[in-house]
């Protein structure tokens, strides 16, 4: 696996010599799949990952007692992988400790709910709601996260809670504003899942209306249906 990481930071090759071409690797970690462009999306087998302006690729390896993370920020030449056995935090544990070992060698801090922006309570009209889950039905997320998620806004605070089997999901996170230019954009913790911090953004469609939020791990997507977009915008 060191070959493997040291290669992909090679542009393909490694001590035995060129396997693949610059170009070809390059590919492989440019987003094919951006669900929005605040989105850093996913290229071919990687999950990209924005790490304080630092384009990241990684990818992990999940089994009971069996875990497996590899991170690398191809434009720095740096790289991190990591196995353990078990995931007593969680299946995405792993993750977020490789992330911090790579945010250290990178001399970048680690990204946190911010403070120092207001909350927008006129728009949390538009945004509350019911938003249908988009993975294609054989996809195995649908059996954690079930097929959708609210938006709502309980003890004054705006929150999104997953139509889920799992109580931490069904429950909800707080969604806390993270861009003072953009006042679509929020931050969750997600502690439960070890994955720390995730960011949140709502777009919304020609008409301005709010037609979709997605989450920027793994990239996930949820769609606000169109005949409750047009009744929104009729009122």
């Amino acid at each position: 696996m060191a070959r493997f990481l040291t290669a992909l930071l090679g542009g393909g090759a490694g001590e035995h010599g060129a396997i693949l071409e610059p170009q070809t690797v390059a590919t492989m970690f440019a987003a094919h799949y951006q669900p929005d462009p605040r989105i850093p999306g996913f290229g071919l087998g990687f999950f990209r990952a924005n790490l304080g302006g630092h384009l990241v690729v990684e990818h992990d390896g999940i089994l009971p007692g069996f875990d497996a993370q590899l991170m690398l920020a191809p434009d720095d030449g740096v790289g991190a992988l990591a196995f353990a056995n078990g995931a007593r935090r969680g299946m995405h544990w792993l993750a977020p400790e490789v992330g911090g070992l790579l945010r250290r060698l990178l001399g970048v801090p680690d990204d946190a709910v911010r403070a120092d922006v207001p909350h927008h309570t006129e728009l949390w009209g538009d945004l509350c709601g019911w938003y249908r889950f988009s993975a294609h039905p054989t996809n195995p997320a649908r059996f954690t996260i079930g097929p959708g998620a609210q938006v709502v806004v309980r003890r004054g605070r705006l929150m999104v809670r997953a139509l889920s089997p799992i109580p931490a999901l069904a429950r909800g996170f707080l969604l806390h504003p993270d861009d003072v230019q953009d006042r679509d954009a929020f931050r969750v913790e997600l502690p439960w899942f070890g994955i720390g911090t995730g960011r949140v953004v709502f777009s919304r469609d020609p008409g301005g209306s709010v037609a979709a939020f997605h989450l920027e791990f793994a990239p996930l997507s949820f769609e606000k249906p169109r005949s409750t977009r047009e009744r929104e915008a009729q009122r």
